[in-house]
């Protein structure tokens, strides 16, 4: 009896032992405690980026925690009722609005138990935050090859590079602006490349300073400095049709006017009632980018672009795709230019064939055995002949040597502007007869878009020996120009 005493009473009191300390359960015998807070900042305390991780964390000593309560409230200024936001988060990067260097918040935290009971005593820290502006500037900026202001037609693309103290992803925008109130538009942190369209500037009939303006703005609403270009904008002359003159023939570091400016500018000035626009690519520079040729090329009907030098005319290879597009829209080209054809193209066979009507160019072993030569040599024994039966009297020579002369095949589309027979070039110690046809240098095709194509790969400017080049010239440029169809400006929405 006395051992089952013992056992019973042992497992009374364990029982009211487990009763009152395995659970911290309220038993109703004690009343619900409130749970405690804990704030702690990842950092110095010093002044801080505006940017400020802070972690906190809760205890409750008879239940769970369930989460939590916080606000900012500037200055020290003591915690708002009305102004607790609920978080079940521990932590969190915060970025508050500073947008003039520096600011003063206080962050209060409470927890909140499973029993919706709040921490009486809130814990708080006084926050000393800093926003540095961020910083912008336009790069690649357009230089004109002789110094000086840069000058251009009513077209510039635009590249710039932003940055923030306060990290690599906090700019928020940019804000681009034209004087004269012309153009203003506000763009994201992606946007870093803007082309300024024709429409952009307001009245371009005549030439005038402009600046463009660039301002930055950072996600917590910090302006930075503003940058600015200043550039010269040549006018934009509208004539039915709207014909583009490019002078792609650099001539020396003076650019003055030669043989071959005097004698495109006196025949497309005599084609068009001197109502054409003027882009000479030494004074101006190359295209920078395709775009910028998509966007000046949209506004005409009439490309006459030459270069007839020695010099490669590498302003076509930025522009061969706007080319392509314009043609394909049913306008019209003459170009006259040396090189583009041969050993030394600059621009692909596809473009030759569908567009130029050249099929094959001609090489010879002329200087090396080894290596094909295809620029030739025009003396004044050679007369270059009509191929088209509309001109059968435009024969041409020239006066001197005309030098770094194509000659190809053509397509069954294309009329034979001009060409050197074999039979006579047979004749010249220059030529000397090394393929066995015609050798061709000028043609003409009809796009199935409509629009046409001339050709020449001679130095016209030097054909003067029977004096009728100018007249041979103002043909050929002529056709091109009749044969343009005016047109709507297309609209373009992308930057």
């Amino acid at each position: 009896m006395g051992m089952r005493r013992w056992i019973l009473l042992l497992g009374a009191v364990l029982a009211i032992a487990c009763a009152f300390g395995c659970s911290k359960k309220v038993t109703g015998l004690k009343a619900n405690q409130p749970p405690v807070t804990r704030l702690f900042l990842a950092g110095p305390i010093d002044t801080i980026s505006y940017r400020v991780r802070l972690h906190w964390s809760g205890d409750d000593p008879d239940g769970d925690v369930a989460g939590f309560e916080i606000q900012f409230q500037p200055g020290d200024g003591a915690f708002v009722d009305s102004a607790w936001k609920r978080t079940t988060a521990v932590d969190s990067i915060f970025a508050l609005p500073i947008p003039n260097g520096a600011a003063t918040f206080t962050f209060w935290v409470r927890a909140i138990d499973n029993q919706e009971l709040r921490d009486p005593r809130p814990q708080h820290l006084l926050l000393n935050l800093r926003n540095r502006p961020p910083h912008v500037e336009f790069i690649n900026i357009p230089r004109r090859p002789q110094g000086g202001i840069y000058r251009f037609l009513p077209v510039l693309s635009l590249q710039w590079s932003g940055t923030d103290p306060e990290g690599a992803n906090t700019i928020r925008s940019y804000h681009l602006w034209l004087d004269g109130g012309t153009f203003d538009t506000l763009l994201t942190q992606s946007d870093t490349v803007l082309t300024l369209r024709m429409e952009h500037f307001g009245d371009v009939s005549v030439e005038r300073s402009r600046t463009v303006y660039l301002s930055v703005t950072d996600e917590d609403g910090a302006v930075g400095d503003t940058t600015s270009f200043t550039w010269t904008v040549k006018p934009y002359t509208v004539g039915s049709p709207r014909v583009l003159l490019v002078d792609d023939y650099f001539e020396g570091t003076d650019n003055k006017l030669t043989e071959q400016d005097n004698m495109y500018r006196s025949v497309v000035g005599a084609l068009t009632g001197n109502r054409y626009t003027i882009y000479d690519v030494q004074d101006f520079n190359r295209f920078r980018f395709s775009r910028d040729a998509a966007e000046l090329l949209r506004h005409f009907d009439v490309i006459v672009w030459y270069n007839e030098g020695g010099a490669l005319p590498l302003n076509l290879v930025a522009a061969v795709d706007p080319i392509t597009a314009f043609l394909d829209a049913g306008h019209s080209m003459y170009l006259s230019a040396l090189s583009v054809v041969g050993q030394d193209q600059i621009l692909d066979g596809n473009f030759h064939r569908h567009y130029l009507g050249v099929d094959s160019t001609f090489c010879a072993d002329v200087r090396n055995p080894q290596v094909p030569d295809c620029n030739f040599t025009l003396t004044a024994r050679i007369t270059v002949r009509s191929g088209n039966p509309a001109a059968p009297n435009d024969s041409l020579a020239v006066k001197g040597l005309g030098n770094n002369v194509d000659f190809y095949t053509t397509t069954d589309s294309t009329v034979k502007e001009l060409y050197v027979p074999y039979d006579q070039a047979g004749d010249d110690t220059t030529l000397n007869g090394y393929v066995r046809a015609d050798h061709v240098c000028a043609v003409t095709r009809t796009l199935p878009s409509g629009g046409r194509v001339t050709f020449a790969s001679l130095p016209l400017y030097k054909m003067i020996r029977f004096g009728n080049r100018d007249a041979v010239v103002t043909r050929l440029v002529g056709s091109i120009v009749q044969n343009a169809r005016t047109r709507p400006l297309r609209t373009h929405n992308s930057r």
